[in-house]
């Protein structure tokens, strides 16, 4: 088996030789899906109620192209959390 071969079947390669960092590994790639799948829901759900409001006349067009800016910075901000919660675990490289 070749090393693409290898890294398909795993979905994931450690860069160290050390499996002590697979539980740490799997954590991380839970917390990320965890906060893919909150800002999607969030930017969907924004989305959705920005669409109606403006639909319904009552959010103005300017009002809805500035408040459009909002769903970034609170993506932006989540996704901050999992830089955090790397520098509490000793930022283990995996």
């Amino acid at each position: 088996m070749n090393g693409k071969a290898i890294h398909v079947r795993a979905h994931g390669a450690l860069m160290r030789d050390d499996w002590r960092v697979v539980p740490d590994a799997i954590a991380i790639g839970r917390r990320a899906f965890r906060t893919i799948k909150q800002n999607l829901w969030f930017t969907a759900g924004y989305n959705v109620v920005g669409m109606a409001l403006a639909a319904t006349g009552w959010l103005p067009p300017i009002a809805a192209a500035a408040a459009q800016s909002l769903p970034d910075v609170a993506v932006m901000l989540n996704s901050s959390r999992l830089l955090r919660g790397r520098a509490e675990s000793g930022s283990v490289s995996v």
